[in-house]
Parts: C-alpha cells; sequence; structure tokens
C-alpha cells in the first residue's frame, strides 16, 4: 500500500464518499464556480445522492430559480 487516507463522511447522511485530500482539492478548484457559491459550497461535502436533494430542494423553494435551470 502506498497511501492510506481515511473516508470522508457525507455532511447530511454520513456515507463515506472520498478523502479528506479529495474533498479539499475539489473546493480550491471549484472555490469561484457559481454553482458552488454561498450556501451552496457545502455541496462539496455531500455524497452524490444527497447534493442532487438538495438542489432540488433549493428549486421547490424558489420556483423562479427553476427557470435559469
Amino acid at each position: 500500500m502506498i497511501k492510506e487516507e481515511p473516508a470522508f463522511a457525507c455532511i447530511r447522511c454520513g456515507k463515506p464518499f472520498a478523502t479528506a485530500s479529495t474533498i479539499a482539492s475539489i473546493q480550491r478548484k471549484l472555490a469561484d464556480h457559481p454553482y458552488f457559491a454561498g450556501e451552496a459550497r457545502a455541496r462539496l461535502e455531500m455524497c452524490e445522492d444527497c447534493r442532487v436533494q438538495d438542489v432540488w430542494q433549493e428549486l421547490a423553494r424558489d420556483p423562479e430559480r427553476q427557470l435559469k435551470v
């Protein structure tokens, strides 16, 4: 084994889905991306299932935003 790293757990459901270093790298690369601006930045710490649920919940709260998708 060359490198072992603990899994990063989703902040909503606790499911391990990536390594901590992978999440940190993605956060750096997408820091200026508008899709992950403000509170949406937390999506980078969510697993794929929770991320999709979060997007749909946001769209349900703001129907006008649905027209921009």
